[in-house]
């Protein structure tokens, strides 16, 4: 009954997750049609801002699952997340120019695991997501270590 519950919860976020994607390319397609650049920008960051907790959820989902030992790792990943893009957004309401905080390098790390992880998902590879979502996991970790040095670099 609880594989059950799982894979209910599972499937319902999968599901939302691709309804806010597809609404996400209906609301992209209707504004690049009119309106002005603003207010693209500010629907982009919107649908952003929207879909980040399923995200969020799917992955501590994943976590609690595949990697129980990191669940608390990732709840600490994503409170400092949201400290360190808070600062950014300060940042850059000052006026200041932030740039790209992402390093060549973690970028290449991060396409390759996310092949890895895409490829596990697909197949519902039991065996191979216990050991691609602690690198997931581990590889966020990494990002919020880069956010902060470039902060600290920053100021």
């Amino acid at each position: 009954m609880i594989k059950l519950k799982q894979n209910f919860v599972f499937a319902v976020i999968v599901a939302t997750i691709l309804v806010s994607f597809s609404n996400v390319g209906n609301v992209m397609a209707e504004d690049l049609n009119g309106g002005d650049t603003l207010e693209q920008l500010q629907q982009v960051k919107y649908e952003h801002k929207a879909i980040r907790p399923h995200f969020d959820f799917y992955y501590q989902l994943l976590a609690e699952k595949y990697a129980p030992k990191h669940v608390k790792v990732w709840n600490e990943i994503i409170k400092d997340r949201e400290a360190l893009l808070k600062k950014y957004r300060e940042l850059t309401k000052s006026g200041k120019d932030v740039g790209n905080f992402y390093d060549e390098e973690w970028l290449k790390v991060h396409n390759e695991i996310h092949k890895q992880f895409l490829v596990a998902v697909e197949k519902r590879d039991d065996e191979a997501l216990k050991t691609i979502v602690p690198k997931v996991i581990d590889h966020q970790k990494e990002l919020n270590v880069l956010l902060t040095k470039r902060l600290k670099e920053m100021k």
